[in-house]
């Protein structure tokens, strides 16, 4: 990504695709390397700054290098901004899916700061437990490559297949757990009743 910025003609705009929340280290190398700060929306920002993440942000609407939201990468969007646009991605790798298709405005950017698939196999081996739950879950109209993000049965053969005895949850732990947050304070106190003016 940082050489592919410093490769275009000075002054260029560029624009990041990122997901919501992502790769926050990689924004801190690219605007450290170029020296140059990073411009962010504020929910974004709020992000960065709990992470205590470097000061090489901005919400300067006018920063030569902006992050949007990845569905915002589109050609006709950045014909508009006069920029182009980075996707750093590896989400085909592994699925037989091809890469999103670079063009005249956009450049996909192999890019992934999550483990490969051998690392994930070799850490469940180690660990053994006995479900993995997917982080991305597939919902009604999600396409193939969700769908085979989601199927967690290729770890099965790691899994620890010993049964699991049965787990009392005790009721204020319940109470913690509940959807409902008048759960965790108990019953309320009765409230005064007002007396009306005479």
């Amino acid at each position: 990504v940082i050489q592919l910025i410093r490769s275009l003609p000075e002054g260029t705009r560029v624009v990041l695709g990122l997901h919501y929340v992502g790769k926050e280290e990689l924004l801190e190398r690219v605007g450290m390397a170029l020296r140059r700060p990073i411009g962010v929306d504020r929910e974004r920002m709020e992000v960065l700054e709990l992470l205590e993440a470097r000061n090489v942000f901005t919400t300067d609407d006018e920063a030569d290098i902006r992050v949007w939201n990845s569905y915002l990468l589109t050609n006709r969007n950045l014909e508009k901004s006069n920029a182009i646009g980075i996707l750093p991605t590896c989400l085909h790798i592994g699925t037989g899916a091809p890469p999103p298709p670079s063009s005249h405005h956009i450049r996909v950017v192999p890019y992934s700061d999550h483990s490969s698939f051998a690392e994930l196999c070799q850490f469940v081996g180690v660990v053994r437990p006995c479900h993995v739950i997917p982080l991305v879950r597939k919902f009604h109209g999600s396409n193939d490559l969700t769908g085979m993000r989601t199927d967690m049965s290729v770890f099965d053969h790691l899994l620890d297949p010993t049964p699991r005895a049965p787990v009392h949850v005790p009721l204020s732990i319940q109470r913690l757990l509940s959807k409902d947050p008048s759960a965790l304070l108990g019953d309320p106190p009765p409230r005064a009743k007002r007396r009306k003016p005479s």
